[in-house]
C-alpha cells in the first residue's frame, strides 16, 4: 500500500493531502489529490469500470460505474479505495460525534440572528437599540433558537468597517442581559478586542466570518477563554469580497481553505472539540458558487467538524425565487434550510426561528437526523 496516500486518508485535524471525499450513500465518489494517486491505483479502478476525471485544481474525481452497488464497489475494486472511503465516513462521523457531545444529540439546531446594528441587510436596523435587541433575543429563544448570534457590524456585501469601540458598545449590553437570562450567546465579529469583550460579557462562542484572517489575534482570544470558535470561509473583506470570486473548483477550493483555517485555529490553542466550520454562503461567492457548495455539503462534512450553514434571507434566495425584499424571503429560506440539513449541516443560522423550527423538524425526520 502507498503509505503517502494512506496517510492522506486521515481527515479532520490531520488532513494534509486528501482534498475531499463525497460520502453520499447512494453514490460514493472520491475526490483525491492528483499528485497522491499512484498510476496502478488509477489503472485498477479504470479496469473495474470507474469513471475518472481530473479537475482544474489538482484533484481527481472518481465515480463508480452506474451498475455498481456503491460501497461494495469501492471495497472490492481496490483496498486503498476502501480505506479512503472509510476515512471519509470516519471524518463525517467525527463531526457528528463532536456536535452530539456539545449539544446532546445529532439533531441539527438553530442559531437565531440578532443584529444590533443600524444597517443590516435583512432587518434594516430594527434592533439597533439595546432594549430592542434584548427583547428580540428573548423572542428568538422562546421560538426555539439554541444559540443567539449577536453582531454589532454588518458584513453584507459592500459594508463599511465599524470601529471596535462602536461594536463593543452595541453588543456588550445585549450579551450581558441575554446571558444572564440563560441564553447561549455567540458573538459575530472579526475583531479580537470585540470577541474578548463579548466573552467577558457572557458569550461562549466566537463566530468569525474571516476565519481568523482579518485579525489573527482573535484565535488566541478564543483559545485563552476556552471558547467555541466558528471559522467561516471568506475572501477579502465585506467591502471587497464580491470582486474575489475566481474559483477553480469551488467546493474543493473552499474545503482546502477551511482546512487551513481549522489548522490555524488548532495551532492557536483552540480545542478541535470546540471548533465549527462554515462555508460562507454569499461571502465572496456568486449564485453558482453557493449552489455548488450547498449541493456538496457532505464534502465539507468529511473534514470532521460540525458545520454551520446560513442561507436565511440571502441574495441567492432572492435570485432564485424572484423575491426582492429580504424580509419576504422566508419560504425560499426554509427550502434552503431543509436541503442543508439533508446535506449534513448541524447548525442553521436563521432570522425566522419559529418557521425554521417547524421546517427543521420535518427535514431532520425525513433525512434520518431527528
Amino acid at each position: 500500500m502507498n503509505t503517502h496516500l494512506r496517510a492522506a486518508a486521515t481527515l479532520g485535524d490531520d488532513a494534509i493531502e486528501l482534498r475531499a471525499v463525497k460520502r453520499t450513500v447512494q453514490e460514493p465518489r472520491l475526490w483525491v489529490s492528483r499528485e497522491a494517486l499512484p498510476a496502478t491505483f488509477r489503472e485498477r479502478l479504470l479496469a473495474a469500470g470507474a469513471t475518472i476525471e481530473d479537475g482544474e485544481c489538482g484533484s481527481t474525481r472518481i465515480a463508480p460505474p452506474t451498475s455498481s452497488s456503491g460501497v461494495t464497489f469501492w471495497t472490492s475494486a481496490d483496498p486503498l479505495a476502501g480505506d479512503l472511503l472509510g476515512a471519509a465516513w470516519a471524518g463525517s462521523e467525527h463531526g457528528d460525534a463532536r456536535f452530539a457531545e456539545q449539544h446532546g444529540s445529532v439533531t441539527p439546531i438553530l442559531m437565531g440572528i440578532l443584529n444590533a446594528t443600524p444597517d443590516s441587510f435583512s432587518d434594516g436596523g430594527a434592533h439597533a437599540t439595546a432594549a430592542a435587541a434584548i427583547a428580540r433575543g428573548h423572542v428568538l429563544v422562546a421560538e426555539g433558537a439554541t444559540w443567539i448570534d449577536v453582531g454589532g457590524e454588518s458584513t453584507r456585501p459592500g459594508a463599511s468597517e465599524v470601529s471596535a469601540n462602536d461594536e463593543i458598545e452595541r453588543v456588550v449590553p445585549v450579551i450581558e442581559a441575554l446571558a444572564a437570562a440563560g441564553a447561549r450567546i455567540s458573538i459575530d465579529t472579526r475583531k479580537a478586542s470585540v470577541a474578548s469583550a463579548a466573552l467577558a460579557a457572557g458569550a461562549t462562542l466566537v463566530n468569525d466570518v474571516s476565519g481568523g484572517l482579518f485579525d489573527p489575534q482573535i484565535l488566541q482570544v478564543a483559545a485563552h477563554a476556552n471558547a467555541m470558535y466558528c471559522a467561516m470561509h471568506m475572501r477579502g473583506t465585506p467591502g471587497t469580497m464580491q470582486q474575489q470570486t475566481d474559483y477553480g473548483d469551488t467546493v474543493l477550493d473552499v474545503v482546502q481553505a477551511l482546512r487551513l483555517r481549522a489548522r490555524a485555529a488548532v495551532d492557536a490553542g483552540i480545542s478541535p472539540e470546540r471548533l465549527w466550520l462554515d462555508p460562507g454562503i454569499g461571502f465572496a461567492k456568486k449564485l453558482e458558487h453557493n449552489l455548488a457548495i450547498l449541493r456538496e455539503l457532505d464534502v465539507l462534512a468529511c473534514l470532521g467538524f460540525p458545520l454551520l450553514v446560513g442561507v436565511s434571507r440571502k441574495k441567492m434566495i432572492g435570485e432564485l425565487s424572484g423575491v426582492v425584499a429580504p424580509r419576504e424571503r422566508v419560504a425560499g429560506s426554509l427550502a434552503g434550510l431543509a436541503l442543508a440539513v439533508a446535506g449534513g449541516a448541524h447548525i442553521l443560522r436563521v432570522h425566522d426561528v419559529r418557521e425554521s423550527r417547524e421546517a427543521l423538524a420535518v427535514a431532520a425526520a425525513i433525512s434520518g437526523r431527528a
